[in-house]
């Protein structure tokens, strides 16, 4: 029985340590599920929100609602898909600074490529698709920079 118990702590020991974490903040995305891969894709989106919903009054679950969906717009100034495909590998790509091997293009205008975006401006939320296999994020920068984050799984909805 001992035995049993050790395993299975073994188990969800290795798993945890083994989850993908993603942490997203004004300057940078860092994904550990990253690591070991030549290519990374992914899409960032402003949103707009009206002022009258707060973050903390947002439930996880609810962002996918209708209601919700009536609401928030994408902001078509702001969309671009993160391109990396190169020999470097990384785990954390930043938003103001050059990154061997990424380009932003924008997701209206495939003529429009940068280096860099700039940091995520403060008071504005964010929407991360295809960060990893199994989870969408939507971020808000608060007015001192700090970065908050809802982590939705599509599959949930």
């Amino acid at each position: 029985m001992k035995i049993r118990i050790t395993l299975v702590f073994i188990m969800i020991l290795i798993s945890s340590c083994l989850e993908t974490r993603v942490k997203i903040n004004r300057d940078f995305i860092e994904n550990n599920g990253w690591r070991g891969k030549n290519y990374i894709n992914f899409t960032i989106k402003r949103l707009i929100v009206p002022d009258s919903i707060k973050f903390e009054d947002i439930d996880p679950f609810d962002l996918r609602s209708l209601r919700l969906k009536k609401v928030i717009k994408i902001d078509t100034n702001f969309c671009y898909r993160a391109k990396h495909s190169n020999d470097k590998k990384l785990s954390k790509i930043y938003f103001n600074s050059n990154n061997e091997g990424v380009k932003f293009v924008n997701c209206n205008n495939r003529n429009d490529s940068r280096k860099k975006l700039g940091q995520l401006q403060k008071q504005n939320w964010y929407f991360f698709r295809d960060v990893n296999d199994k989870n969408e994020y939507y971020v808000f920068i608060d007015k001192t920079g700090k970065a908050s984050t809802h982590t939705v799984n599509p599959v949930n909805w």
